[in-house]
């Protein structure tokens, strides 16, 4: 009898919420609230800890890697005189994609930089502290895909399991240790479709509201926004009912990213001829013409990201996070009067979709730190079914044992243990310790010698108060070649981009290990002499 009544409630339930303009979960499980579990709270806990525990250390002691001489100092520049700049590049050249970026930096929004800004007040400056404003984004963005499986499923294990393997996974920890603003506008983005879920099942307005502001603050952080800004205005005019319960609030949710986007207009006024040369070059034209074709004929571009994805993921973890997503489809269109399970699906192969499409010819690896989340959900899904169905067959202790064993075998390869243990093992070798390692180069130079530096160490120089001069030679982005130096210094990215013949550079000695890949390496250069002239550096 209360089965039966169950069962009617429901069906009542559902038929109230047809006739309704606003969403409503034919399941009333969805809508329910409960509070998080204390040993659920615990294991998220345990995984933050992991993630401090192994990517902090080397965030502090590794040299700068590729854009961050670009995208670490302007959140310095925002911490003490307001602006995003890069004051090293002082561009000219209205072909580079930083024209003018020493007086504003519009290469991309600036929403990262900002969110920079605070972590350089309470912190040590370098690389590391612009890093961890990423890590502590990568942070939430974890917790995020926990909440997003609990919310989808109705299940805590499925969303342990998707934040766990999310938190090792090649697709996230790249760009969550990195200082580029990849991982804080995927993390908007997984905030922006748990806001669209609630007003799903809710039908609250404000959820919408919440929505636009996140999608906002996603695209001035990165335009690869607008592929979660797709997803969830499609969301919307699905969900509702009616043509005001569709339009109205996909009304409200541009309205609001339109709002919040108008945050960048005085900056934008305040440097027109900056934001015109750096932001068209380096993103607009960059996107490629022809996005209308590529929504039509998206295959090679899906082949193109595949191929980047499988480069940055290798192919045990990019063969598990879509087997993972294949068999949580599989499961999951089988039970099509489940909405929430099968809305996830809709969005995990949407953002493949559209991530494809919208980035086109951009090869930037980082991007794929939101598509990624929502492909381990579906790992988690699958995992958690299997071993449902599993139960009756396999003793629930060796068939956890199993799990856990195979996870390992996918999750550890590439995941940065090798890193890890150099540095444990070389902990007090300078050579193992960028800050130490550039302040022991820059000792050796008079204070008020102009150097060109390396992007490893660029950042490390300007800090240290000395006239720098960012070591590029790429055309597209900065030519160092167009400045005069005393000292040239070069990293393992200007020997293999032969910066220091470019620059006519006469070497002069080199520190650190060339041979160890884990280990700090430069060299030291200065202008070749005139014949007979006297060496300058005595040292």
């Amino acid at each position: 009898m209360a089965e039966g009544a169950s069962a009617a409630e429901s069906a009542k339930t559902t038929s109230e919420c047809r006739e309704a303009a606003r969403p409503c979960p034919p399941n009333p499980q969805y809508g329910r609230r409960n509070s998080i579990p204390r040993r659920s709270l615990l294991i998220m806990a345990g995984v933050a800890a992991v993630f401090l525990a192994v990517r902090v250390p080397l965030m502090y002691r590794q040299c700068g890697g590729n854009d961050e001489d670009w995208f670490s100092v302007p959140g310095w520049t925002v911490a003490h005189e307001g602006i995003p700049r890069v004051p090293y590049a002082p561009s000219r050249d209205p072909r580079c994609a930083f024209y003018r970026v020493d007086e504003a930096m519009f290469g991309l929004p600036p929403a990262y930089f900002y969110w920079q800004a605070p972590f350089f007040l309470a912190l040590p400056d370098g690389y590391g502290t612009a890093r961890l404003a990423s890590g502590v984004a990568g942070l939430i963005a974890v917790w995020l895909v926990y909440r997003l499986g609990r919310a989808f499923y109705q299940d805590e294990a499925t969303g342990l399991w998707a934040a766990g393997l999310y938190s090792v996974s090649r697709v996230f920890y790249f760009p969550a240790q990195t200082a580029r603003p990849d991982t804080l506008c995927a993390t908007l983005g997984l905030a922006a479709l748990l806001a669209a879920w609630h007003w799903r099942t809710s039908g609250r307005l404000r959820y919408v509201v919440g929505a636009g502001v996140l999608v906002g603050l996603g695209a001035l952080a990165h335009p690869f926004a607008i592929v979660y800004a797709l997803q969830v205005g499609f969301w919307l005019l699905i969900s509702g009912r009616g043509i005001r319960g569709r339009l109205g609030p996909a009304a409200v949710l541009v309205a609001c990213t339109l709002a919040v986007l108008c945050l960048w207009l005085p900056l934008i006024l305040a440097y027109p001829e900056a934001f015109r040369g750096q932001f068209f070059t380096n993103v607009l034209d960059r996107a490629g013409p022809g996005i209308a074709h590529r929504f039509l004929h998206p295959w090679p571009w899906m082949v193109h990201h595949a191929e980047i994805v499988l480069e940055l993921a290798l192919p045990i973890q990019f063969a598990a996070m879509f087997l993972g997503l294949l068999g949580a489809t599989l499961i999951d269109l089988r039970r099509r009067y489940e909405p929430e399970p099968v809305s996830m699906l809709a969005l995990a192969w949407s953002g493949l979709y559209f991530l494809a499409v919208c980035q086109g010819p951009h090869s930037i690896k980082g991007y794929w730190c939101y598509p990624g989340a929502l492909l381990f959900l579906g790992v988690g899904r699958t995992v958690m079914v299997a071993s449902r169905r599993a139960a009756a067959f396999v003793p629930r202790p060796l068939w956890w044992a199993g799990v856990t064993a195979a996870a390992l075998l996918v999750m550890v390869p590439g995941s940065g243990i090798r890193t890890w243990v150099a540095h444990l093992e070389h902990w007090s070798d300078i050579n193992y310790n960028a800050p130490r390692f550039a302040d022991r180069m820059f000792r050796d130079l008079p204070r008020d010698a102009r150097l060109t530096v390396d992007p490893a160490y660029v950042l490390d120089a300007f800090l240290d108060g000395r006239k720098t001069t960012l070591g590029v030679t790429e055309w597209f982005f900065f030519r160092s070649m167009d400045f005069p130096y005393d000292y040239l210094i070069v990293g393992r990215r200007g020997i293999d981009k032969h910066v220091a013949e470019q620059l006519n550079g006469e070497f002069i000695r080199a520190y650190g290990d060339r041979d160890d890949i884990f280990a700090c390496y430069a060299e030291l250069y200065q202008p070749k002499r005139a014949a007979g002239a006297e060496a300058r550096y005595d040292r």
